[in-house]
Formats: structure tokens, sequence, C-alpha cells
């Protein structure tokens, strides 16, 4: 027993920093996801939500093995067969998240735990994550702006400020990258 524990710290202070932090935010992002799904007053089969649980931390543990491809998937179902419809603070948290888990598991998953990577690898990840969480709360807003307006033609209004959206999102997270 003694000689397990004694091979488990040796790893554990083998472990990167940058590494450790990125497995810490993909924590923190799976279980953002999944209470912001759980918690409105939505109808959310409790099994989905379960394998979002089990594939999360398969994630956190082994961001490559693709843990957090199915635990997207578990809260976008869940969120699909469960929510009341329209766009509202739990479904901009939970899309928030998921990019978050997205990003950082893309990095994690570059980089062994016991890798010694830069935190400015990190921030370099930061901007265009950080665009794109801005850019989804935006395009929410702007959703349910039109949602509640409705004018004539709301439709090629949506698709005209998205495409507008998107492209300056696209010149924000790209520019600053070379």
């Amino acid at each position: 027993m003694s000689e397990r524990f004694d091979r488990a710290v040796l790893t554990a202070r083998r472990c990167g920093r940058l590494p450790l932090l990125l497995r810490a935010v993909i924590a923190v992002a799976v279980v953002g996801a999944i209470l912001a799904t759980a918690l409105p007053a939505w109808d959310v089969p409790d099994i989905y939500l379960l394998i979002a649980l089990v594939a999360g931390a398969v994630g956190v543990v082994v961001p490559d093995a693709g843990g957090a491809v199915f635990c997207s998937a578990g809260v976008i179902v869940a969120w699909a067969t469960g929510s009341t419809g329209g766009v509202g603070p739990a479904v901009v948290i939970t899309a928030v998240c998921l990019l978050v888990v997205h990003v950082a598991t893309a990095l994690a998953a570059a980089m062994p735990v016991t890798a010694r990577g830069d935190l400015r690898l990190a921030a370099r990840w930061a901007r265009p994550t950080a665009v794109l969480a801005i850019a989804t709360v935006a395009a929410a807003g702007l959703a349910a702006a039109l949602d509640r307006w409705s004018p004539p033609g709301s439709l090629l209004l949506v698709l005209a400020a998205l495409a507008v959206l998107a492209a300056g999102t696209w010149w924000l997270t790209t520019s600053g990258s070379r």
C-alpha cells in the first residue's frame, strides 16, 4: 500500500502546472454546463446528465480520449429534450461552458499531464475563447431581442446580423495570432 502511495505522490510531483490548470478548467466548465442544464425548471431526463457527468470525468482525466465530446453530446441532448424553448440565461451559460470545455480539452489533449508548458500558451488561447464567448452572448441577446420584436422579414435581419457577428468574430480571433 505504501509503495502505491509513494508512486502516486511521485507522479503528482511530476505533473506540470499548465496541464493541471487545463484539467481544472475542464472540470469547472463541465460542472457549469451540467448545472446550467439541470437547475432550470426544464424536464431534463437524468440519464443524459449522468452520461455527461461520467464522460466529463473521463474528459478531465484523459482529455484526448473523447470524453468531452460525449459530455457535450449528453448536455446538448438533455437540453434539446428538456428545455422549454427560447434563448435564456441557462442556454447561454451552457453554451459558454461547452465552448470552454472544447477549447481547454483541445489544448490539454495536445500535452501529457507531465508536460512543462508555459502559461503564455494558455493566454494565447484565451483571446479567441473570450471573443467567441462574447459573440455567443451577443448572438443569444440578438436572437432574444428579435424574438420579442418580430418585425416583417426578421429572419433576414437575424441572418444578416449573425453574418456580421460571425465576420467580426473571425476577424478578432485571427488578426492577433500572426
